[in-house]
Parts: C-alpha cells; sequence; structure tokens
C-alpha cells in the first residue's frame, strides 16, 4: 500500500490593491476586476485570492473558451505561458502530448497531475485522462506551473491541471447539438436542479461519433456525469460525483515520403497498410468520488475524500517507425503495440487546512493501495 503525508507552512504575503505582484497569478477571460477577486484552491491546497499566489498559475474560464472556439480536450492549453502541446497520432486527437516547463515524460502525460475538484482524476498506470474529462459541467480550469508533489502527493513534478466543476445553483436545462465534414456531429444534454434545503444535482450525458478524415480513423465517444452537494449546516457540506466515459477509436498509421515527395510503395497498397488492420484504442471506465467537508472552527477545517476507478482496454497499434526506414534497401519497419488491461484503483485521503492571520499549514495523509 502506498502512504503519502504532506506537511507545508506557508508565509502569505500581502499584495495591496491596485499594485503587482512578481508571484501574481494569470487570468486569460479578459477581466480586469474579476480576476483580482478570484479565488483559486490548487496552487496551496486552500482558498487564496488569485493575485495573492505564490506560484504561476493560470486560469481557464470554460465559457469564455468556447466562445474562442473550444472544440475538444486540451484546447484549455493554447496560450498559457510555459505549456507545449500537441495531439498525436490518427485524426489529431490520440494520444496528446503536454509539456509543462519543458518538463517530459512518456505518451501518458505522467509529469503532472490532472484533477477533478481536486480528487486525482488519472487512469491505472498515473496517466491523465484528459479527453475522459467531463467538459460539459467544468467552471473554470486551474494551471499550475511548477513542482505541487508536496502538496498532492504523487506525479505532479511538472505542475497541476485542476478542472473545477459547476455546482448546481438553480433549475435548468440545457441542450446542444452540433455537425461538422466528414460525419462529425455531437449531441449534449445538461440538467441542473436546485431541490429543498438546498441539495443540489447535476447531470450531463454527451454521444458524438465521428467517421474520420482518412482511413481507420473513426471514433465514438460516450460520457456521463452526476454531481449532487448536500449541505448538512453552514459549516459541513457532502459531496459526490460519478463520471462515465466509454470512448472507441480506429487509429490509422503514416506512410513516409521520399526525397522527391513520392509516397512510398508498401505492400498490400497504402489503404491497407494504414493500420495494419484492425486497429484500436478502446476505453470504458467510471470514477466515483466522496468528499465531507466540515469547518471545525474559524481558522482550521478538514476534508475527508474517497475515490474508485474502474478501467477496461483494448489498445492494439501499429506505427511506421521511422528509425527502421531505408528506402535504398526496401525497408520500413512497423512498431506494434497491444495491450489489454482491467484494473480498479481506490484512494482515499484526509486533508487539514489551518490558517491564523497571514499563517498557513496543510496537513495531509493520503493512501492508494497497489493495483
Amino acid at each position: 500500500m502506498r502512504y503519502t503525508f504532506m506537511a507545508a507552512l506557508i508565509a502569505a504575503s500581502w499584495v495591496e490593491p491596485g499594485t503587482s505582484s512578481a508571484v501574481a497569478g494569470e487570468t486569460f477571460s479578459g477581466q480586469a476586476e474579476t480576476g483580482i477577486e478570484r479565488v483559486v484552491v490548487t496552487a496551496t491546497r486552500s482558498e487564496q485570492m488569485l493575485l495573492e499566489v505564490p506560484a504561476a498559475i493560470s486560469v481557464r474560464e470554460l465559457d469564455d473558451l468556447r466562445g474562442k472556439g473550444f472544440t475538444y480536450g486540451t484546447d484549455e492549453f493554447r496560450g498559457v505561458p510555459g505549456i507545449f502541446f500537441r495531439r498525436g497520432e490518427g485524426d489529431g486527437e490520440e494520444f496528446p502530448f503536454v509539456s509543462i516547463r519543458g518538463a517530459t515524460g512518456n505518451h501518458g502525460n505522467d509529469t503532472f497531475l490532472a484533477m477533478l475538484d481536486g480528487i486525482p482524476f488519472v487512469g491505472p498506470d498515473e496517466e491523465v485522462l484528459l479527453y475522459e474529462i467531463p467538459y460539459p459541467i467544468v467552471n473554470h480550469i486551474e494551471i499550475v506551473r511548477g513542482p505541487v508533489s508536496a502538496l498532492y502527493g504523487r506525479g505532479a513534478i511538472g505542475g497541476a491541471i485542476n478542472y473545477q466543476t459547476r455546482n448546481p445553483v438553480n433549475n435548468s436545462a440545457e441542450l446542444s447539438f452540433s455537425a461538422g465534414q466528414d460525419g462529425y456531429y455531437r449531441g449534449q444534454v445538461l440538467l441542473e436542479r436546485l431541490f429543498e434545503q438546498d441539495i443540489g444535482v447535476l447531470a450531463s450525458l454527451s454521444y458524438e461519433d465521428f467517421a474520420g478524415c482518412r482511413d481507420n480513423s473513426s471514433r465514438d465517444a460516450t460520457s456521463a456525469f452526476l454531481k449532487t452537494v448536500i449541505p448538512f449546516n453552514s459549516s459541513s457540506a457532502l459531496t459526490a460525483w460519478l463520471s462515465y466515459f466509454e470512448r472507441n477509436a480506429q487509429v490509422p498509421s503514416v506512410i513516409p515520403t521520399l526525397a522527391d515527395g513520392s509516397v512510398v510503395k508498401v505492400a498490400g497498397g497504402a489503404e491497407r497498410f494504414l493500420g495494419h488492420k484492425p486497429t484500436r484504442n478502446n476505453n470504458q471506465g467510471w470514477i466515483a468520488a466522496l468528499r465531507y467537508e466540515q469547518q471545525v472552527t474559524d481558522i482550521l477545517d478538514i476534508q475527508l475524500t474517497a475515490q474508485a476507478r474502474q478501467f477496461d482496454s483494448d489498445v492494439r497499434l501499429n506505427f511506421y517507425d521511422y528509425l527502421e526506414f531505408n528506402p535504398d534497401n526496401n525497408i520500413m519497419g512497423v512498431n506494434g503495440f497491444a495491450s489489454v488491461n482491467d484494473a480498479s484503483v481506490y484512494f482515499a485521503e484526509a486533508l487539514a487546512n489551518w490558517q491564523s492571520g497571514r499563517h498557513k499549514l496543510v496537513v495531509g495523509v493520503s493512501a492508494e493501495p497497489p493495483h
């Protein structure tokens, strides 16, 4: 079993309103006034004004991203200082790569931590689940550039990305549909309900289908999310959410070109080579989380968190290997890969936040059994 103990003593600095600070965070929403009042939690594990956070942090408002043409996962990193990202194989959406301040890892982006409401949102091999993020219910995204492993006790050596979900505050329903070329369409429904005693429920369901812009590049994806907030009194509340996702995608390969620009002739023809059928990247899973928050005194609050994650995946890939390409000898290497995974992960954490005046103490312990 893996245990992590976390403790941090933070001396807060005072920033006069209207002045600048060398450690102030950033907001990309073009809000001069609201940027000052934005409260963030990721960089210090406690609520703090954005401009007073002693870390490099950017906040992306999802409504603002949609207005700028947000399409799908990793678009939230566009324009963020210190972050490089690219989309990988196939139609451009398979295996995204994200580097924060030059920190690189394997294709699973294991150098930073992705979270949903401050709770790890990772796969069985610590790989972040960027395309399983339930974007319809995300309110804003906090991106911390720089190591925060001392606060989170796991693979956050390059930074942390916290997707903060919406809280249900009224009764509403939203229905949207979009379509595009190459057989693309997406439908989405979002329901929000507030019951008596301020008990709120938020639910979303989305489905998308894409025929692909080239051979062997089709995909379909289904996601569902349910969240409820139950306040017991003015000082305690229980939050629970369940996220389900299923994504089935083909993964085409590529064919190199010669120096004169002509496409290399391969056995079976170009169409047959594109992926050496059948290739696929099929993933299904669910993540459930439960968090209890208690304000013990005016200067002390505690959080108790439990999470369960279940994953099933079937990945079969074939990629052109440029290191094994020798056209003079009619040699072109192909790198084959196959993995079938069925994993269950359990996570628990207890956290205490103490603040007196300008001093803070964050203490916590987490446990995750081996899998």
